[in-house]
């Protein structure tokens, strides 16, 4: 497999979700976040999505929805992550056009990674080693804004991200690639990467910007769902409101 598919086959929002509610000291509330998937230079929209996110206890919830260009629901994930730690507490995607499905589940204080490429494929699963430390693709948003400081002054953060297609877990880690203006907006720019260097050079860029109140305005990275046939097609995503 290669590795731009085991990346954006997790999820199509791999990097990029944000709910601006999973850390601690947020109200208890519900939020919702609408974006859209882009052609970079033709900007014409592929998909569009919705995101909804709730606190409940300690547990935040995600559910995020994408549709194509006729409305049509065409991806769906759930995904729950405890609102301090981070740490996943379950996690599942479904691909309507493919039959592309993931998920992570718990059971006995060990986590089980699950998947399947297409609807002729079986499930395949694995078992993570009981205490291991890592997290989800959908939870780098939320870990941008509990370490924006450390990233901002130019400090790495490293952790083990768990991939679903690939059935293990691969080092990797955010930085900050620069300060930049985009559409007449000081914009912190930053890039998740494999931290092995090999890997770095076969991966695809992924980069994704927040204003400088700490809102994601847009993002760059290969996209899970199909267009017009193709995989891991880079998108645009644009976050809207």
């Amino acid at each position: 497999m290669r590795l731009s598919t085991a990346l954006t086959s997790t999820s199509l929002l791999f990097f990029f979700s944000q709910s601006h509610i999973p850390l601690a000291h947020a109200a208890v509330s519900t939020k919702s976040v609408e974006f859209e998937l882009r052609d970079p230079k033709t900007k014409e929209v592929y998909f569009t999505a919705t995101e909804k996110s709730s606190l409940d206890g300690n547990a935040v919830h995600k559910e995020t929805v994408y549709f194509d260009a006729s409305k049509k629901e065409v991806q769906k994930e759930s995904f729950a992550f405890d609102s301090s730690s981070l740490k996943a507490i379950d996690y599942s995607s479904t691909n309507a056009l493919t039959g592309e499905e993931s998920g992570l589940t718990s059971k006995n204080a060990a986590f089980q990674l699950s998947y399947r490429a297409n609807r002729e494929s079986k499930m395949a699963a694995m078992t993570l080693e009981s205490g291991k430390d890592f997290f989800l693709a959908k939870a780098a948003g939320d870990l941008i804004l509990m370490n924006w400081d450390n990233l901002v002054s130019g400090k790495a953060v490293k952790f083990d991200l768990a991939v679903p297609s690939r059935l293990e877990t691969i080092p990797f880690q955010i930085v900050k690639r620069e300060t930049a203006t985009v559409d007449n907006e000081s914009r912190e720019v930053f890039s998740l990467m494999p931290q092995n260097l090999l890997i770095r050079m076969l991966a695809p860029h992924l980069e994704f910007q927040y204003s400088q109140d700490k809102k994601m305005r847009q993002a760059f990275f290969p996209s899970a769902l199909p267009i017009r046939g193709a995989k891991d097609k880079m998108v645009e995503m644009i976050v809207k409101g």
